[in-house]
C-alpha cells in the first residue's frame, strides 16, 4: 500500500490524472472523421485509452472523500497515519484504505463507486464486504447512494458482520453547473423564456406603452371607441 501523504497534495495528484486524461481524449476527438468506420475506430480507441482510468480516477477521489468523512466525524486522530491502493484492489490482506496510530491498524475502509448492485457488482460487493469483515480496526464500507449503502446493510445484517456503511453524500453531484447539452439551468431558463422587446427605462413605462407596441394590438383610449369598435365588427360579419 502506498502513503497517502498529506490531503491537499493527494488531491492535486488525482486533479494531475484528470487533466492528463482529458488531454489524451482532446488528442483522439481531434482525429479527422470522414466515413462510419473510422468513427467507431476513433470511439474504440477512447474507450480503450479511458475507460479503465475513469473508474481508477473515481476510485481515488472517493477515498480521499472517505478520509475527509472519517477526519470530520472525529472517527480517528487528527496524526493518523494513512495508506491507500488508489489505483487497484489490495490482496485479501490489504483494503483500499488503512489508517494506523503507532504501528497499530485504527481504520480499514472499502470504497465502491459502483451505483447499482447488480448482476456482477452485487456478487462483488458480497466478496469486498467478507473480506473486510476479517481485517483489523474499525471497518467502513463506502458508498456513493443510498441504493448501494441499503444493499450493503442488507448483506452485513445477514452475515452479521461489524462493518458500518457510509454514504459519501455529494459524490452524485454535478459540481460544474451545467448539464448534458452544455446550458445551466439558469442558461436553459433563459433559453425558453419569451423573448421581450428591449428598451431603454423599461422600469419607467406604463402597461398602456407595453400593449401598443405589442404585435397585433387593440389599444382603445375610452368607452366609445370600444363601442365603434364592436359596431364595425358586427357589420363586417353581416356583410
Amino acid at each position: 500500500m502506498l502513503h497517502v501523504g498529506t490531503l491537499p497534495n493527494a488531491n492535486n495528484k488525482v486533479c494531475s490524472n484528470v487533466r492528463d486524461l482529458l488531454a489524451r481524449l482532446h488528442k483522439l476527438s481531434a482525429i479527422p472523421i470522414n466515413s462510419a468506420k473510422q468513427g467507431v475506430s476513433v470511439l474504440k480507441m477512447i474507450r480503450e485509452e479511458a475507460y479503465e482510468d475513469i473508474n481508477q480516477i473515481q476510485h481515488e477521489h472517493m477515498i480521499l472523500l472517505a478520509i475527509d468523512w472519517i477526519i470530520a466525524n472525529r472517527k480517528v486522530e487528527t496524526n493518523t497515519e494513512w495508506t491507500w491502493n488508489p489505483r487497484q484492489s489490495g490482496d485479501h490482506t490489504e483494503p483500499d484504505l488503512m489508517g494506523k496510530m503507532n504501528g497499530c491498524v485504527i481504520v480499514s475502509a472499502e470504497i465502491t463507486t459502483s451505483k447499482k448492485p447488480v448482476g456482477t457488482i452485487d456478487s462483488r460487493m458480497a466478496k469486498t464486504l467478507e473480506k473486510l469483515s476479517r481485517l483489523d480496526g474499525k471497518k467502513y464500507y463506502f458508498v456513493r447512494n443510498e441504493v448501494m449503502a441499503k444493499r450493503a446493510k442488507t448483506k452485513i445484517v445477514k452475515s452479521l458482520w461489524a462493518i458500518e456503511v457510509v454514504t459519501l453524500h455529494g459524490v452524485e453531484d454535478n459540481c460544474l453547473g451545467t448539464e448534458i447539452g452544455g446550458n445551466s439551468t439558469a442558461e436553459k431558463s433563459r433559453l425558453v423564456s419569451p423573448a421581450l422587446p428591449r428598451t431603454q427605462n423599461a422600469s419607467k413605462r406604463s402597461i398602456l406603452d407595453v400593449i401598443a407596441e405589442a404585435p397585433g394590438h387593440v389599444l382603445f383610449k375610452n368607452a366609445d371607441e370600444v363601442d365603434a369598435y364592436l359596431r364595425e365588427e358586427r357589420s363586417s360579419w353581416e356583410r
